[in-house]
């Protein structure tokens, strides 16, 4: 049986971001978010929970982050590494611009944090950097859930330690 913690990823398309936000409020800052969306409190059992997805992108360039934090005494399950690139893939903050998504790396631990390559069949010019990360551990799992990805124009993938150095700017409120 399902605890009500995954259902509050497996059930992520429950979450809209119908509320756009000043990046400067966000929960995540290190880098220069230029939209931001809120989602409005989503209730799974006892627990509420809120997404925040921040973007940006230019000519070459497009990174999205989704951030999940409960609101009360919730948590995150940890995944096992199998089943990342599905978490990852469900989650309502990248899900309409991972679409399709083929050509998907290893999953590499490096630290808390997950990463995989991948690439998109409406942007072929373009090679991708998908992550996962948990948060601190609570008792029973993490205590917030951020996932998203970065692309740019290259013919070579875009390899872990790269990833890492974008995801080590990232700070969480």
């Amino acid at each position: 049986m399902a605890s009500f913690e995954s259902e509050a990823l497996a059930q992520s398309y429950r979450y809209r971001y119908d509320t756009k936000i000043d990046c400067h409020a966000a929960p995540v800052t290190g880098f220069a978010f230029a939209a931001c969306w809120v989602s409005y409190e989503v209730q799974f059992g006892l627990n509420v929970y809120r997404s925040w997805r921040l973007t940006y992108s230019d000519d070459v360039s497009q990174v999205v982050v989704g951030y999940f934090k409960p609101l009360n005494r919730g948590y995150f399950t940890i995944e096992h590494p199998d089943r990342i690139v599905q978490v990852f893939k469900s989650n309502a903050a990248v899900a309409k611009d991972v679409a399709g998504m083929h050509a998907i790396g290893a999953v590499e631990s490096i630290g808390n944090d997950k990463f995989f390559s991948f690439s998109r069949p409406n942007r072929p010019d373009q090679k991708c950097g998908g992550f996962v990360r948990y948060g601190p551990m609570v008792t029973w799992g993490s205590s917030f859930l951020v996932n998203g990805f970065f692309c740019r124009r290259s013919r070579e993938d875009i390899m872990a330690k790269e990833m890492k150095f974008f995801t080590d700017v990232l700070q969480f409120k």
